[in-house]
């Protein structure tokens, strides 16, 4: 089988989707599937487009500013040396157009390719308001997402649609679509010899002793009681030191950040430690004693970050649940014991960090074979 994966932008550890391309596609490699990559709408490079390897994976890079005429142009040889069979699009309406209204995508990515092409679609995000708690800004802006998708998933015809989460899998059938359920990995392996030495460096602490950490890693999104859950933090912490980090991009989180420091920074020591690699943030995963998770409860499945914190054993605080649905959501996802609302927390010893789990990524990449294998 000769599959290609197809993104917005590629640059490791800026973009999640990228990052799960990558993962995804170097999976698939170990199974021995021949795999590249492009991304067609990449916002991280200065060059028209640009060809590499990564991870020992061909990948075409190409600038988001470029006209699709040009995008089609220099993605043609490309495409026609490898000559795959699949391909994969990894849907963020947002990674392809700035408010999600991918108009004409459909068309344009089928145009790419030979007509004996079978395509795979991986809906990462469907559309916004969807919730009957969304205001009608997003319920405007998710009718113009969804006839987009929509139009989009029938110029696609894929043979396989592939959902994360048990609300987007519900959501489909209510539009007469059939997703087939695929489970998202953690987007960080668990490094097998941690190391927190550089930890304690950036702390400025010399150990673990009488300290207790939480994290956020990746976006910090909005809609949540900042105040309800650091004071519940603050009262029950008896006796140790309390940190809060950060690592990764923030995006548009550093607002909430700031506003978290300037109320709380006299009782809680907050650092922000930025970009890291894949090992220092396993090596942080496994330091720190709980997460702080800031997507919605019912959306935790579409979350990578989550899914790395419950997959290195750390228990996760979810700080929203306030979505309302106006149809009946089947259960399909795998559920976690280490998943706490914060307001059901009473005391320092419900928080507690479970096991860590054996990587999934490998056995993850294996039924997405399957599925589009047996669909083609």
């Amino acid at each position: 089988m000769k599959l290609l994966f197809i993104c917005g932008n590629l640059e490791p550890g800026k973009d999640g989707v990228g990052d799960y391309t990558l993962m995804m596609a170097k999976r698939c490699m170990q199974l021995q599937v021949k795999c590249c990559i492009l991304a067609i709408n990449d916002v991280y490079i200065s060059e028209r487009s640009t060809i590499c390897l990564i991870n020992e994976i061909p990948v075409l890079r190409i600038k988001s500013t470029n006209s699709r005429i040009i995008k089609k142009e220099l993605s043609q040889d490309f495409i026609k040396s490898f000559d795959p069979e699949i391909v994969s699009i990894q849907m963020v309406g947002y990674a392809y157009q700035a408010r999600g209204w991918i108009f004409g995508l459909g068309s344009f990515l089928k145009s790419l390719f030979k007509s004996s092409v079978k395509f795979e679609i991986n809906l990462h995000e469907l559309w916004l308001g969807f919730s009957l708690n969304h205001d009608w800004k997003a319920k405007c802006n998710g009718l113009i997402q969804r006839l987009a998708l929509q139009s989009f998933l029938k110029s696609i015809n894929p043979s396989v649609i592939h959902v994360g989460n048990d609300v987007y899998y519900s959501l489909l059938n209510t539009k007469g679509y059939s997703g087939t359920y695929l489970p998202l990995p953690s987007n960080i392996g668990v490094r097998k010899l941690a190391s927190s030495e550089w930890i304690n460096l950036e702390m400025d602490v010399l150990g673990k002793d009488n300290i207790w950490i939480g994290l956020f890693f990746g976006s910090i999104q909005g809609n949540w009681d900042i105040n309800s859950l650091l004071n519940k933090l603050i009262s029950i912490n008896k006796k140790n030191k309390l940190y809060i980090l950060s690592v990764g991009n923030q995006g548009f989180g550093n607002v909430i950040w700031d506003e978290m420091v300037e109320k709380f920074g006299s009782q809680i020591i907050f650092k922000k430690l930025g970009y890291k690699s894949n090992n220092e943030i396993s090596d942080l995963l496994a330091y720190s004693d709980f997460g702080i998770g800031t997507t919605p409860l019912s959306l935790l499945g579409k979350s990578g970050t989550a899914m790395a914190m419950i997959e290195h054993g750390l228990p996760i605080i979810v700080t929203r649940d306030e979505l309302k649905y106006g149809f009946k959501i089947e259960k399909i996802e795998d559920h976690y014991n280490s998943v706490l609302m914060w307001d059901k927390i009473q005391t320092a010893d419900d928080i507690k960090k479970s096991i860590v789990l054996p990587e999934r990524s490998l056995d993850i990449a294996s039924v997405f074979l399957q599925h589009i294998s047996s669909n083609n």
